[in-house]
């Protein structure tokens, strides 16, 4: 009886583990776009009116695509390096995809880099980008944070 309820017990961590980290990483949309917000209430239409701009203007200039996600959770996930391959973010053979993330409900915010452009954006980068604008995330005003993180990724 103890290893057929240890078996139960393993199966159910299992499937657990596999519905938390498919819900960390997001469908991808139908239709591209340069910034999404899967929790609906962080971003103004204003600051994806201004992150389309900047996005398709650096994308016009090198080729590089960023995006920017906001999620209200990530399952303990990090996923963004994850949307950048399974969305296809970048040029194909190029790899040069970037994803600013920003999970709310966790307080976690992640810029993941395609191999392409690791060079120019490294993880220091990244931290340093990220350090630069903590105080909008820590005051609670994440659409501020997301458009001044964005602007400074491109």
């Amino acid at each position: 009886m103890k290893k057929v309820l240890a078996l139960v017990t393993a199966l159910v961590l299992t499937l657990a583990m596999a519905v938390g980290a498919s819900a960390s990483v997001p469908d991808k949309p139908s239709e591209f776009a340069y910034a999404y917000d899967f929790d609906g209430s962080v971003l103004s239409s204003s600051t994806k009116t201004t992150i389309e701009q900047y996005g398709a203007a650096l994308e016009e200039a090198t080729g590089i695509q960023t995006i920017a996600v906001v999620v209200d959770f990530l399952d303990g996930e990090d996923p963004a390096t994850d949307i950048i391959n399974s969305w296809g973010v970048g040029q194909s053979g190029e790899n040069n995809g970037v994803v600013v993330l920003l999970a709310r409900g966790d307080r976690k915010i992640q810029i993941g880099t395609g191999t392409g452009v690791d060079r120019v954006m490294s993880g220091a980068k990244c931290g340093d980008l990220i350090d630069d604008n903590i105080d909008y995330f820590a005051d609670n005003k994440f659409d501020k944070g997301m458009l001044n993180l964005y602007e400074d990724v491109c």
